[in-house]
C-alpha cells in the first residue's frame, strides 16, 4: 500500500533553481517535494472544499485520497470554477 506524502510541482523545480542555481536540477525529488499535510484531501470532503485555506497557504493543487490511494488532483481553479458556476446558477 502506498500513501501520498506530498506533491512535486513545477514550483518546486523553479524554487530549486532559484535557491541552488543550475545544480538545483540535480537534486533528488525527495529534497524538493512539497510536503504539506494540510494539502491532502479525502475524496468525500471534496464537495465541501473551500478555496480560502488553499489561497492562504499558497497551495494550488491538492491530491485527492480515497482509502489511502491517490485518485486524482484538484486545483484551486477547479474549486473556483465550481463556485462560479454555482453562483451563476443561483443568480439565474
Amino acid at each position: 500500500m502506498h500513501t501520498a506524502v506530498g506533491m512535486f510541482t513545477e514550483r518546486d523545480v523553479v524554487r530549486a533553481i532559484a535557491e541552488h542555481g543550475a545544480a538545483g536540477v540535480n537534486l533528488k525529488i525527495s529534497q524538493l517535494i512539497s510536503v504539506q499535510a494540510a494539502g491532502l484531501l479525502q475524496f468525500d470532503r471534496y464537495a465541501r472544499a473551500r478555496p480560502a485555506p488553499m489561497n492562504k497557504n499558497h497551495i494550488r493543487h491538492v491530491p485527492l485520497i480515497d482509502d489511502y490511494s491517490l485518485i486524482g488532483v484538484i486545483s484551486i481553479r477547479d474549486i473556483s470554477t465550481a463556485f462560479d458556476a454555482q453562483a451563476t446558477a443561483a443568480a439565474a
